[in-house]
Order: C-alpha cells, then structure tokens, then sequence
C-alpha cells in the first residue's frame, strides 16, 4: 500500500513538473485592472455625491422620502462605499490566493482557508455543456461555483504571452480528458485577442459615457434647483451638450461594435459563450445601439419626472 501511494504521488510530481512555475497560478485579475479601479472609485464617489444631495434635499420640510426612495438610497450608499474601498480590499484577498494548476487538476482556495480542487476531467465536462464564453477580457470559464479566466492582457507583452501558454497548458489538459471539446475550445491567437480586445474597448467606452450621464442628471438637478431664466439656460445649454455629445460617441461606438462582433463571428467558432447564433448572442452586435436607446429613455425619464413632479 505504502509502495502504491508513493507511486501515485511520484506519477502527481511528474504532471506538475510538466506546467512551468510561473504560469501555474491562474491570476484572477488581468494585469490591466488596476486602470479600472479608478472608474470604480469614481463611480463610488458619484454615487455618494448623489446620496447627499438626496439627503440635502429632504432636509426641507417640503420634500420628505418614500421609504421605497430611502432604501434605494440606503442601497446606493452601500454599494458606492464598497467600489471605493470594500472592492480593494476583496480584489487584494484575491490576488494572494490565486487558482492553481497542477497535473490531475486546479486547487481553489476559499475565504475560510479550505482548498477545494475539481480534476481536468471535470473542467472538459463542464465546457462541453457549454460553461464558458469568450468574454470582454478573457476566456472565462466555469464549474459550479468556480471560475476562472485567462485574460488576454492587450498592451502587455510579457503578461499575455503567459496568460497565452497558461491556457494552452489547460486547453491540453482538457483535450486529453474528453478530446470531444478541442473543436469547441476557442484558440489563444493574436488576431482573436485584438478584435476581443475592440469589444472590451467598446464596452468600456458604453460604461464610461453612463458614467457621464450621471454626472449630468445630477447637474440637470442642481440646476433644476436654481430655478428662474437662469437655471434654464444652463440646463439647456450645459446638459444639452453634454447629452449630444454622449450620444455621439454611443451611436460611434455601436457602429464599429456591430461591425467588430461580425468580425469575431467569422474568426471564432459559433458556439464559444455568446458568440453563438441562438438565445442571447444573436442581439450582442446589435447591444450598442439597444444600450443607448435604454440609457437615453431612462434618461429623459427621470428628467421628466423631476420637471413635472
């Protein structure tokens, strides 16, 4: 028995030796990320801005809050704290206990210290029922509860040629537990990350111009407070510039999206996540445009409601 076990951990040694040392740890954040932390931050200090300015405002005898507007209040106080400081916190917690590959399959680390571990035989099931997609930064895939990424890291030379050979090792080890899933296992090339990329960049690009439009109904009540010939004329000519020039860039930016996602619809197989033609990726090259028609109505909503309340 004791001759066997040693066997069988000499035989685990031998698979890991296989997987280089620097590219075992599965990184759960990409390399670029700490660019978005200032958006998020941002998004924070906005939200709380907004709370404020609530609360200010119910401070007059004249307004008073629903209690469906205080919790939502309550809700975007929380939720503003945590990307300014709660999400730093989790996201180091994270970087410090990264996913693992080893040779019989990938150790998980939980918030309590136990390691859960689930074989490459279970990922390969798992991807050919369909739980993974090409995602906006990465491969992303999933089992139960757990999930990993191999992001493409654009920009970062060194960085995407290990999240590169990092998920060739795993795609390898995954073909060799099913060979079935190779034909639906997207591949890791130069040409798929930079159009993978430009979806990313679009993404980004929608979320930052939200971000604007926030600011904007907040100015949009500022000046609604004025009152008067004067706050007219700037609710006109500050927000109504500022929402032309928001709608500029989202109808651009849906146009080259529409066209980007019929590229990565010819470069990469149909069924690899949302890129295939049935359920909801057949509206993805049409989301810029369905985003900004939804953020404007929104939009043009609540000003209606705080000009005729």
């Amino acid at each position: 028995m004791k001759k066997k076990n040693n066997e069988t951990k000499k035989e685990k040694n031998t698979k890991d030796s296989k997987i280089p040392k620097h590219i075992r740890e599965i990184p759960p954040y990409e390399l670029g990320e700490a660019l978005l932390d200032s958006d998020y931050t941002s998004i924070g200090i906005v939200g709380l801005f907004i709370v404020a300015m609530v609360f200010l405002a119910s401070a007059d005898d004249d307004v008073s809050l629903s209690p469906g507007a205080l919790i939502f209040t309550l809700l975007l106080c929380i939720i503003s704290l945590y990307f300014i400081f709660g999400r730093k916190k989790y996201k180091s917690y994270r970087e410090k206990h990264p996913p693992v590959m080893q040779g019989d399959g990938i150790s998980y680390p939980g918030l309590l210290g136990k390691i859960h571990k689930h074989s490459y035989f279970e990922w390969a099931d798992s991807v050919n029922a369909g739980h993974f997609r090409v995602g906006p930064r990465g491969f992303e895939f999933w089992l139960g509860r757990e999930r990993i990424n191999f992001f493409y890291n654009v920009g970062i030379t060194k960085a995407r040629e290990d999240s590169k050979r990092r998920y060739d090792v795993f795609r390898q080890y995954l073909i060799e537990a099913i060979p079935m899933v190779e034909e639906k296992l997207p591949e890791f090339t130069k040409k798929n990350v930079d159009l993978l990329d430009k979806r990313c960049f679009y993404k980004r690009s929608r979320r930052n111009q939200l971000l604007v439009l926030l600011c904007n109904l907040v100015a949009f009540l500022y000046f609604n407070y004025l009152g008067g010939n004067k706050g007219v004329l700037l609710t006109c000519f500050i927000c109504g510039l500022v929402e032309f020039c928001v709608l500029y860039f989202l109808v651009k930016g849906a146009y080259y999206h529409f066209k980007n996602e019929n590229a990565i619809r010819e470069a990469l197989p149909d069924d690899v996540g949302l890129i295939r033609d049935d359920g909801l990726g057949s509206i993805r090259p049409y989301w810029g445009f369905i985003y900004g028609t939804l953020v404007f109505a929104i939009n043009f909503g609540i000003q209606y409601m705080i000009i005729w309340k």
